[in-house]
Order: structure tokens, then sequence, then C-alpha cells
């Protein structure tokens, strides 16, 4: 179920990241994602719900939330944003010791 909840989440940011204009030093290389429209706002509630039932610790729900500007709404989305919710997921599904980086993890949760 924890699984299911991080692949979920994972679905909900990257829709909403690839649905942006993407300009300066955070966009992405061209042709290194497919525009998107966003989340809808049903699905981003039920991924958050389900990590709200799965997940015990504070910092991996305030980075969910974080990569949606619902926290520190001053500050503007990054790309690192939805890194530290990977690596934040990668601790707690295998341990602080794993070596996956975001990528691999990715790669991992949506096979």
């Amino acid at each position: 179920m924890k699984r299911d909840a991080y692949v979920t989440a994972l679905r909900v940011i990257d829709e909403h990241f690839s649905s942006f204009s993407w300009e300066g030093p955070e966009a992405p290389p061209k042709g290194s994602y497919i525009p998107a429209k966003p989340p809808d706002v049903k699905e981003a509630r039920e991924a958050h719900r389900m990590l709200l039932l799965t997940v015990n610790k504070r910092e991996i729900i305030r980075a969910f939330l974080k990569c949606f500007r619902v926290i520190e709404k001053d500050k503007p989305i990054t790309r690192g944003d939805r890194d530290e919710f990977i690596k934040l997921a990668i601790k707690d599904l295998f341990g602080e010791k794993s070596s996956l980086t975001p990528e691999e993890f990715v790669l991992i949760v949506k096979i």
C-alpha cells in the first residue's frame, strides 16, 4: 500500500511538473519530457490522502505539498522539489543507506 501511495504521488507530481512552461536555469532539456495537462484536483487530493494514510514521516508529506506550493508559497517550484520528495521516498522504502538515485527510483516504481 505504501508503494502504491508513492507511485500515485509521483504520477501526480510528474503531471504537475510536465504542465509547466519551464524557462531559465530550471528548464529541463528540450525533449526530456512530454508536456501534459495539470493533474485533476481530485487526483492530487487522493495522492495526498494516500500518503497521509501510509507514511508516518512529516517531512515526506511536506515535500509532496511543496511540489504544489501549498506550503512555502513565496518560493518558486523547482525540479529540486521533486527530487527532494523522491529522495525521502527512497529512504522510507529502502532505508537510509540506499544508493538509489531519483532516476532509478522512478524506473523502479513505475514498472
